[in-house]
């Protein structure tokens, strides 16, 4: 029997690593300019702002802002332990964990520039979050939780208004 080429070993490996990797927790890269927002259906440009929600059964959904990744949570049942994920403002296009990060809420919202104009970006939990309060303008700090308290209040609604996805379609 002939032994294994080392490149052919290493290729092996090299895969099987790369589709462990994808699998450990579902989060998808943003293919910015291309992805639509799951919520409010706008193109997904801005590498500083976004988010992603991973459903139990590893299905992924981006959006455009941190205000549709919150709204689209709200509308999942409790049951469904999704995992969301934001992009750090700091850090273009990484996705880190929600319900660790930091947000700020610019007043006025316009002065940062976000996707749905309220103004909300988030950093990762080691930011300098003074620091970025005064270069933002931002008049507020705030958890995950008080993001989604205040996506229930802004009235927003999805562009298809077809409610949480189902338990057909991979909660």
């Amino acid at each position: 029997m002939r032994p294994i080429p080392k490149v052919i070993v290493a290729v092996t490996v090299l895969v099987v690593a790369m589709l462990l990797a994808a699998c450990t927790d579902g989060v998808r890269p943003i293919v910015f300019g291309r992805a639509e927002c799951d919520y409010c259906r706008m193109r997904i440009d801005d590498p500083r702002f976004g988010g992603e929600i991973v459903t139990a059964h590893g299905r992924a959904r981006q959006f455009d802002a941190v205000e549709c990744t919150a709204s689209y949570y709200r509308t999942l049942p409790l049951e469904a332990k999704a995992t969301a994920w934001v992009i750090d403002f700091e850090h273009p296009g990484r996705l880190i964990p929600a319900a660790t990060a930091h947000f700020l809420q610019a007043s006025g919202g316009e002065h940062v520039g976000s996707p749905m104009g309220r103004g909300i970006v988030a950093v990762a939990p080691a930011a300098d979050v003074s620091t970025l309060q005064r270069q933002l303008g931002a008049a507020r700090v705030m958890t995950w939780d008080d993001v989604l308290a205040s996506s229930e209040t802004s009235g927003a609604s999805p562009a298809n208004a077809t409610g949480p996805i189902s338990t057909e379609e991979g909660i």
